[in-house]
């Protein structure tokens, strides 16, 4: 089986493998989400000095001559643009253009380029020794969107410092599981596909061990002659062996390449199965 199927959802009729890609994008998230909560660590000293100097991990681009680790950082920093935000607390470390700190899910950076504002924290838009926005800088320096997404956020004192947070997460903590969930999002991988709601009955079923995944290819080879069979001259048929306490017990799957009507397919599949039956020595069998 290729592992394009094995990594689809479950819902969607795959094994839920994980994808390597989206789940290594997710590791190196974690490194990047590090490179802005733990700035005074030594790698988190290193990577500022050599990458981005005068901004966060959010900010820089790839640069000249890149080191492989960086680049491989480098790729999931949209990832941790997605949903990272900064609080702001008193407004001493966050960034006015090159932080993600304005209540807004789509965009929740700065649109305003006034010179003022590079190189300044947000802090520099309150008053003086006073935690209040500053209503003259405010209305003199940015556009009406960017100050009706202001005028909201709260500034207390009890915030303290800035903090990032992480928004997939109550806790606004960085986890792994979350962000492979986000990158699962962004690539589309998890919508559900009209079958969905089979493929949820199936996994829910209490079936002997290793009978799931038999089970599972062989209604996956059904749904899809089922779509593929008028085109291509094919026709599928599937069988189940199950108790009388409706327990599976077996399952099989055919495959013909042939035109004939539905009538003709049905005498065909149960001979099929009377000849499943037979070899299996089966008794007082119902077939229904």
């Amino acid at each position: 089986m290729k592992y394009a199927k094995l990594s689809t959802h479950k819902a969607n009729g795959g094994m839920g493998f994980h994808d390597f890609r989206d789940f290594n994008l997710a590791l190196f998230a974690e490194q990047g989400w590090r490179l802005l909560t733990c700035g005074d660590s030594l790698m988190g000293k290193i990577f500022k000095a050599r990458y981005f100097s005068f901004g966060s991990f959010l900010s820089p681009t790839l640069g000249l001559n890149p080191s492989y680790i960086w680049k491989s950082v480098f790729k999931a920093q949209s990832l941790v643009r997605a949903s990272v935000r900064k609080i702001v607390g008193d407004g001493s470390t966050t960034n006015i253009l090159s932080d993600p700190w304005l209540k807004d899910e789509l965009n929740s950076f700065i649109e305003s380029r006034h010179p003022t504002l590079v190189g300044n924290v947000v802090s520099s838009l309150m008053k003086t020794n006073l935690l209040e926005w500053d209503e003259e800088i405010v209305s003199d320096l940015l556009s009406v969107r960017d100050q009706a997404l202001i005028w909201k956020i709260p500034l207390t004192r009890s915030f303290g410092n800035d903090t990032w947070y992480w928004m997939e997460e109550d806790t606004g903590l960085f986890i792994v599981k979350s962000a492979y969930a986000l990158q699962e999002v962004i690539n589309g991988s998890n919508d559900m596909d009209s079958n969905s709601g089979i493929w949820k009955q199936l996994w829910q079923l209490k079936l002997p061990p290793k009978l799931p995944k038999h089970l599972c290819t062989f209604l996956f080879d059904v749904l899809l002659l089922k779509a593929a069979g008028a085109c291509h001259g094919r026709f599928g048929m599937g069988f189940v062996a199950r108790t009388a306490a409706g327990v599976v017990l077996q399952a099989k799957s055919l495959i013909r390449v042939d035109v004939l009507q539905p009538h003709v397919v049905e005498a065909i599949g149960i001979k099929e199965a009377l000849s499943w039956i037979k070899v299996n020595g089966s008794t007082n069998v119902v077939v229904d």
